[in-house]
């Protein structure tokens, strides 16, 4: 009995000399032991199966260079936020209960005075804790819980000065969260305050990764090449040397060094334990092979792998690149078709397939084609991607023409069948729908999702040439029903492919084509379902029913001079798409051509003219220019355009216009800063008098529109800004004028719908009340995601419209003149009878703060001393989406001052 109570004394004294309370050698040894291979061990496993899970559950888009890292966010990390609470709940354990921080009394053996003293200014004894923030901070991270990873980085930077891997350990995360995050001012501003060269030995490869994870986000690639050469020379983590090889040998690749490219692409091969990355590796090492043979035999070796079944849409790919290397274009299309046609996948792959075609055929002229082509590629591709937008926006200008020209096609078809007795008209068709029966025959055992391959083979490369008179077959008798590549741009086969779907921004293949007997028998239903005229007779409706075709073919002069109407129309338009919207002089000139020499008595001609003065002039044909002068001075000697050739000081005009423009302009909107309204409205006037052509001329009418909202003229405004939009669809101001007449004109039927109906509001109050207090239950989950898209509110602190609308005005010119790339978007969120500004398209919280620096402090904002009749509030798309009522916007001012 007397042993037994000896041992519990002698346990208690040793569990006593131990205590976290007490700092002595025996104290710190035990409660580093316990952190470090009890608490501590069982956070850093969890940790690292985090982390290991992470990488494998990581998606690559190998067709752009690769992040250095797995992307971290809210959804890519939701799978692995188990382990990483348990990280961090053992690391607050191991904080909280092993924590030393009394001071030692007696001096550790071998240290001297001086070290003992700088040793007890330390705020923590147990070495091990440190560590624990560390971890714990870096757990944070990977939970993409971003600021509170940094403010723990900052916790160990005030507190653990004294331990240098630890410093340097968190600086380096602090750098990797804020370049993470997307705050690259200052991940770039920390980064040039980290001493590089007092960085542990232990950190150099950590130190060399994180700086070139920095210069990637910069977009500072040759930078990135010297810290990712070091990095990989000093990891020894096989998945990160074998990672930044790849991400290393793309920077060359970019750099044009494809000897060095290819020398890490095949050690990248080597190293990679995935096959994604060692199947890329080795496609990217063939595809830079200097020798185009051994390149091409190695290419199609890999494609007759079992293991690359899904990856031959990139081979093909590859080949096709090496075939245009070597300037052979039609073996190029070629494989580049095969590669649509063997994809498997809807991703980013096929969509870069398409985009190549797309951009061969647009630089061969074969329009139509790549319009196509461009369908499938915004179809396909992330609104996301680089390409996206060019690609959108060349598939709209395609579509336009493409609308066009087949309503040339068409009409020349009708006309010239009219000219046919009814046999051989019938004998034409019998042979449009044996084809049209063939056609869906092989549709039926090819996968739908291949509509641009199958439509560009059955056109059979077939050239678009805007002069073609003979509209019927190309070469051939057949007419444009018998012609494939134009049938298949029809409404009958669009609607297979997408569905009914309206000609609209986002939308692009015809929808439906005119005819002249549509036009004379009935006017055209807003929801017509074919670009064929609608009959009581069934057959009429059938595409295989010959009298679906004949009921379109015009039978009376009135339908002959329609569509004759329709194809001087479609001229002209087509005419302008080439030179306003695809700078294509050449083919704007033979269209204009065409279209005088076919309608010599169209009123249009007049513009025509003008307009080929100057394509001559870009041309360096200045014989031809004077023709086409004297042409216009001749036939409409009254028009405008006559009236400034006929000036002998038309070209120094011209030439002052072009440096008074931009000179004026700014010195107008200076003006309209300042506050000078009416000077605004005088220079609008003399720039639409003196210098009726200038480009800039829709800039100098929106400033107008807006000074003449704020001196009351709302009615001029509305004006205005509708004629920018129909007279300049395509001017950079339109977008933003249809913004805020919509809104305006939003406002003013909101207004009259309260007055009208608020006695019924009063009779639902109640019921209104518990519609509220349901959506509140469901709605208010108020995020902190900082990573996603950000809105600014400026909320008004009374009511008044005025205010509100002068707000709008002054937000629309300062962005329009500030950003040239950004594009935000404005709209009005009304709460029962409040109504708050709203601008969007930031890309986060930190571009959110910087546009409320901006507007706070740029004179060049005239709105800028209205801001102190507005709170302004950054707020998340997530959280936005959930403010429905006066209440949450007051829920949610509440979370984010708690929040900040």
């Amino acid at each position: 009995m007397k042993k037994i109570r000896a041992s519990f004394c002698l346990i208690f004294i040793i569990l006593f000399a131990c205590s976290p309370k007490k700092n002595t050698w025996t104290s710190r040894a035990y409660q580093g032991f316990a952190v470090k291979y009890n608490v501590g061990f069982n956070a850093a496993t969890s940790f690292n199966e985090a982390q290991n899970a992470l990488i494998l559950a990581n998606t690559d888009d190998y067709s752009d260079i690769l992040p250095l890292y797995p992307t971290v966010n809210k959804q890519t990390t939701s799978s692995i936020s188990s382990q990483l609470n348990t990280t961090i709940e053992k690391c607050r354990k191991a904080i909280k209960l092993h924590s030393i921080r009394s001071k030692p009394t007696s001096k550790p053996m071998g240290m001297s005075d001086k070290e003992f003293r700088a040793y007890r200014e330390q705020e923590e004894f147990n070495p091990q804790i440190p560590k624990a923030w560390l971890l714990m901070g870096k757990a944070e991270y990977y939970k993409a819980d971003f600021v509170e990873a940094i403010a723990t980085f900052n916790y160990i930077l005030r507190h653990y000065p004294e331990n240098p891997n630890i410093l340097y350990g968190a600086q380096l995360w602090k750098l990797r969260t804020y370049t993470d995050m997307g705050w690259l001012h200052e991940a770039e501003s920390h980064f040039s305050q980290i001493k590089s060269s007092n960085i542990p030995t232990s950190l150099r490869p950590t130190y060399m990764a994180f700086a070139a994870n920095l210069m990637l986000n910069l977009k500072r690639y040759s930078e990135a090449i010297g810290y990712l050469e070091d990095a990989i020379d000093k990891s020894q983590n096989k998945y990160e040397k074998a990672r930044f090889g790849f991400v290393l040998a793309q920077l060359y690749e970019r750099e044009k060094n494809n000897d060095k490219a290819r020398q890490y692409y095949i050690e990248a091969q080597r190293l990679a334990t995935n096959y994604e990355m060692i199947f890329n590796a080795r496609l990217r090492a063939a595809a830079l092979e200097r020798n185009t043979k051994k390149s091409l035999k190695t290419l199609q070796r890999m494609a007759l792998s079992s293991n690359n079944k899904t990856y031959l849409d990139q081979i093909y790919y590859a080949i096709g690149n090496k075939y245009l290397e070597d300037n052979k274009l039609d073996k190029a299309i070629e494989s580049y078709k095969t590669a649509m046609a063997k994809s498997t996948r809807n991703g980013i792959d096929k969509a870069q397939v398409a985009l190549r075609i797309a951009e061969l055929y647009y630089d061969k002229k074969e329009y139509i084609l790549s319009g196509l082509y461009y369908d499938s590629v915004i179809v396909i591709m992330p609104n996301t991607h680089k390409e996206y937008k060019k690609a959108e926006n060349r598939s709209q200008t395609l579509s336009e023409l493409a609308q066009n020209y087949n309503t040339v096609q068409l009409q020349d078809s009708l006309l010239r069948l009219s000219a046919m007795p009814e046999a051989a008209q019938r004998k034409i068709i019998d042979r449009i729908i044996k084809k049209l029966i063939d056609a869906d025959k092989k549709r039926a055992k090819d996968s739908t999702d291949r509509a641009a391959l199958e439509v560009a083979d059955k056109a059979g490369g077939i050239s678009f040439d805007p002069l073609s008179s003979n509209m019927i077959g190309r070469g051939s008798n057949e007419w444009y029903f018998y012609n494939t590549s134009s049938l298949k741009q029809g409404k009958a086969d669009f609607k297979k492919r997408w569905g009914n779907r309206p000609l609209e921004d986002s939308w692009n293949r015809l929808v439906k084509t005119p005819t002249a007997n549509n036009i004379e028998g009935s006017e055209a239903s807003d929801d017509s379902d074919t670009n064929i005229t609608t009959a009581k007779d069934s057959s009429t409706q059938d595409k295989y029913s010959p009298e679906y075709y004949l009921a379109q073919i015009p039978t009376t002069e009135q339908s002959k001079q329609i569509a004759n109407q329709l194809i001087a129309t479609a001229l002209y338009n087509m005419g302008n798409i080439f030179y306003t919207k695809m700078n294509d002089i050449n083919s704007a000139d033979s269209t204009y051509r065409t279209f005088q020499s076919r309608f010599p008595t169209d009123e249009r001609k007049a513009e025509t003219y003008f307009i080929e003065y100057q394509i001559n002039g870009k041309l360096n044909l200045p014989d031809e220019q004077e023709v086409f002068r004297r042409k216009l001075l001749a036939e409409y000697p009254t028009s405008k355009y006559a009236v400034i050739l006929a000036d002998t000081n038309y070209a120094n005009n011209v030439r002052k216009m072009l440096l008074v423009q931009d000179s004026l302009y700014r010195t107008t909107y200076e003006a309209y800063i300042g506050g000078k309204l009416q000077k605004v409205r005088d220079n609008y006037a003399s720039m639409n008098q003196h210098f009726p052509m200038s480009e800039h001329l829709p800039k100098f009418a929106f400033l107008d529109a807006l000074s003449a909202a704020k001196l009351g003229l709302k009615d001029t405004m509305e004006s205005r800004l509708d004629t920018i939009i129909s007279k300049y669809p395509d001017s950079e101001v339109t977008p933003i004028s249809k913004d805020i007449l919509a809104l305006v004109r939003q406002g003013r039927k909101q207004q009259a719908a309260t007055q009208v109906t608020e006695n019924i509001n009063e009779r639902r109050s109640q019921e209104a009340k518990n519609e509220i207090d349901s959506i509140k239950k469901d709605v208010e989950k108020f995020s902190s995601n900082i990573a996603e898209r950000h809105n600014i509110l400026l909320i008004p602190t009374k009511a008044d419209k005025k205010i509100m609308n002068d707000m709008l005005y002054d937000l629309a010119a300062y962005n329009f003149n500030k950003f040239m790339v950004k594009d935000f978007d404005f709209d009005i969120l009304k709460l029962g009878r409040k109504e708050i500004l709203v601008i969007s398209g930031m890309d986060s919280l930190d571009e959110g703060n910087w546009y409320k620096r901006l507007i706070e402090t740029d004179s060049n904002f005239a709105g800028k001393n209205l801001l102190s009749n507005f709170d302004i509030v950054i707020i998340s798309d997530t959280n936005l989406s959930q403010i429905k009522t006066e209440e949450n916007l007051s829920n949610y001012l509440r979370f984010n001052s708690t929040n900040k």
